[in-house]
Order: structure tokens, then sequence, then C-alpha cells
């Protein structure tokens, strides 16, 4: 069903696929019993693959839903529903992006500002201390690096998803303003 959705929101092959298939396991999870816009969707692809034009398949598409109870209105109304599952879904990964971000870079800035903090108290006491000051140096030029590791990482997830969400948005946006358009 992944496979027959993601045609029907035209995904590029250039979208992360991780992000493209949580997003359609997510629609279809919340996938109507009545006929609606992914019902709609796939009998317009079917009428498109034996060569009717676009326009009379939606023509076409809409006639038989009415025949249905299937209104214009009910059907952006679905269309609707499934911008809301994307919408949820999309503020459930930020909602993991963030804690990500919280226990893979706050913590390593936690360490790196405690490091500093020693830091200064090893130079307040340097005979003493010398030693443990150069390991703790160290230590801090190493979180460094892994700091910025981790945020490229998260903001590479993060951008992978937008595209994706970003182009599923554009075909529900460019299918209301079809549909509303009849």
């Amino acid at each position: 069903m992944k496979n027959d959705l993601a045609s029907i929101f035209e995904l590029s092959d250039d979208l992360d696929t991780k992000s493209t298939a949580l997003l359609l396991n997510a629609i279809a999870a919340h996938s109507l019993e009545s006929f609606d816009y992914i019902k709609f969707k796939r009998s317009i692809g079917a009428m498109l693959q034996m060569q009717m034009d676009e326009k009379t398949a939606l023509k076409s598409t809409l006639a038989t839903a009415a025949t249905m109870g299937v209104t214009q209105d009910k059907l952006i109304q679905t269309v609707k529903h499934y911008r809301k599952v994307l919408d949820d879904e999309k503020r459930l990964f930020d909602q993991a992006l963030t804690n990500q971000m919280e226990k893979r870079v706050a913590s390593r800035v936690q360490e790196a500002e405690y490091i500093k903090k020693k830091i200064e108290e090893y130079d307040q006491k340097i005979k003493e201390f010398k030693a443990k000051m150069v390991e703790m140096k160290a230590k801090l030029d190493a979180s460094g690096d892994d700091i910025e590791v981790e945020k490229s990482k998260i903001i590479e997830t993060k951008d992978r998803f937008g595209q994706a969400y970003s182009a599923m948005i554009g075909t529900l946006e460019k299918d209301i303003q079809l549909i509303s358009n009849q």
C-alpha cells in the first residue's frame, strides 16, 4: 500500500526514504473506510492509466463519488484529515527531534561547560593541577567536535524530513485547488 500511496503523492526519488516511509505509514494507519481522498486519487490514477485525460478523469471520479453521497466539501474534508495526519506526524517528529537535540547535544554542551569551569579552577592552582588541566583541555576539544557532528546529523535529518513533508503538503494543496475549482 505504501508504494500505492507514494504514487498518489507523486513523490520524487530524491526524498529521504525513511522520512517518506514514516509519513506514508502515518497516512496508511489513519486511512478512512469511506470514499476519501486516497480512494479518489486511486480512481483518477486508474482512469489516467486508461489514457483518459486528467480533466475528464477528475470529473468522472467526482461524478462517481457524488453517486455515493460524497460532495466536493466532504472530499476536501478528507484531504484536510490527511493534512492533519501529516501535521500530527510532523509535530511528533519535531518533538522527537527536540528530545534528541537535548539528549545528544545539550548534554555535551553541559559537559563542555563543566570542563571549562574545571579548567578555570586548575588555572588558579596551576602548579598542583598542571597534569589534570592538560587532560581536561583534550576532553574539551573532543567534545566540541562531537557537538558539531551531532548537530549536523540532526539538521540533515530535519531537512530530509522537511523536503518529504513539503512535497506531500504541496500535492495536498494542489489537489485541494484542483478539487475546489470543479
